[in-house]
């Protein structure tokens, strides 16, 4: 349970989208170890054509449908209910069995050419702490590289791929796509989160110590040991993202932390401390202790504040709750930069290179680029347009 600390020194948390009423009982009878609880909630409670769109607003509904299934209650619902869960299983995993398909070619490709790869989110995840695969969404593979390395892999997707991979110039990564028909979309990163301040870029090298392995299908993968992953999925989850993910996510710090056996409380506590990451872990970890019940060590909140170290950002506490539009989630990022960082992104936005608009805009033919750039001003002005009259 989330002890008085939190209130007393971070905001609290809320769940990044209201659902229908007693969704909250909902996600703890699904995530459950037991079948008694989902039980029990499916007797008195109706499942609605509402819970089932807001599982799958979420990234919920593949579990939903796999846990109901295994637990024999699939039958309870109303059989659209169960045809909509089943349909977002069976895409769910025909997408992911692609996206695990170029993951394993890539590390293979990446490890021949000495490239240290290491898998971070949806890919290590749905192949270690989730039952199968179909179980977790992933809308992308996502692979961290060192810097030193960065050239290298790029050069190497180019070659392979045919086409150069597309990245803004203030970004931190690099994005391609893969599959006969660019189905499966890979992001590179060489940077952990966005820019906000360069403490948040100087302990990539414990990152990169802190690997292990996984073995799917015959092919060697490198990822982050779940304590490493579990701080990354916190930092991404209300830095990068500002808190504005859906559940899944904080559903993955659950599945991390039940499915994690001999789970190191003591390397967490020591290394949030030196990233000045404790506001975010404290928010990541109270959304999943308050959606889906997860089972913390007493006083981990008082822990947190109090080793909350004097160089963290005070912009890790800005309100994420009230997010606008895109106009204004970009005003909002913008306000964290300094004024010649502001500058570069802003330009990076307007004036993106050649191959990020052909990769955004899927364009096949180098002419149709410039003629691109208007429609995408024209974009930012019809942003502006939707925000509220005092951010605009």
């Amino acid at each position: 349970m989330m002890d008085s600390a939190l209130n007393r020194s971070f905001p609290q948390p809320q769940a990044s989208a209201s659902g229908p009423a007693a969704s909250g009982a909902l996600l703890r009878a699904l995530t459950a170890e037991d079948a008694g609880p989902c039980a029990d909630w499916l007797a008195p409670s109706a499942f609605t054509h509402e819970h089932g769109a807001w599982l799958a607003s979420q990234g919920l509904a593949p579990f939903a449908f796999y846990r109901l299934k295994q637990i024999g209650l699939l039958g309870r619902l109303p059989a659209p209910e169960q045809v909509a869960l089943r349909t977002a299983f069976v895409r769910t995993l025909a997408a992911n069995l692609l996206a695990l398909e170029e993951a394993r070619a890539w590390a293979s490709r990446f490890a021949e050419a000495g490239i240290n790869a290491v898998w971070l989110k949806g890919v290590p995840l749905s192949l270690t702490v989730y039952p199968v695969p179909g179980a977790r969404p992933m809308g992308d593979i996502d692979v961290l590289i060192p810097q030193a390395q960065v050239k290298s892999a790029l050069a190497l997707l180019e070659a392979v791929t045919g086409a150069p991979p597309a990245y803004l110039s203030t970004d931190i990564e690099a994005r391609v796509r893969l599959g006969s028909r660019g189905q499966v979309r890979m992001d590179v990163h060489w940077h952990l989160l966005p820019p906000l301040h360069l403490r948040q870029h100087s302990d990539l090298a414990w990152f990169f110590s802190q690997q292990q392995t996984i073995v799917s299908e015959g092919v060697t993968l490198h990822t982050l040991r779940p304590e490493a992953h579990l701080l990354y999925l916190c930092a991404h989850a209300e830095i990068a993202h500002r808190g504005a993910l859906a559940l899944r996510h904080h559903f993955d710090l659950h599945r991390l932390l039940t499915q994690t056996p001999a789970f190191d409380w003591d390397l967490v506590r020591r290394q949030v401390e030196v990233l000045g990451w404790t506001e975010a872990v404290a928010r990541g970890l109270a959304i999943s202790v308050e959606a889906f019940g997860t089972a913390l060590p007493a006083n981990i909140f008082t822990d947190l504040s109090q080793q909350r170290p004097a160089h963290e950002s005070p912009l890790h506490t800005a309100d994420r709750r009230v997010l606008g539009n895109r106009w204004t989630r970009m005003i909002d990022y913008l306000g964290t930069l300094k004024w010649d960082a502001r500058v570069r992104t802003a330009v990076a936005l307007l004036f993106p290179p050649p191959a990020y608009m052909r990769w955004r805009y899927h364009l096949r033919r180098g002419w149709q680029i410039p003629l691109y750039y208007p429609y995408r001003w024209f974009d930012v002005v019809r942003e502006v347009t939707r925000a509220p009259r005092s951010r605009a």
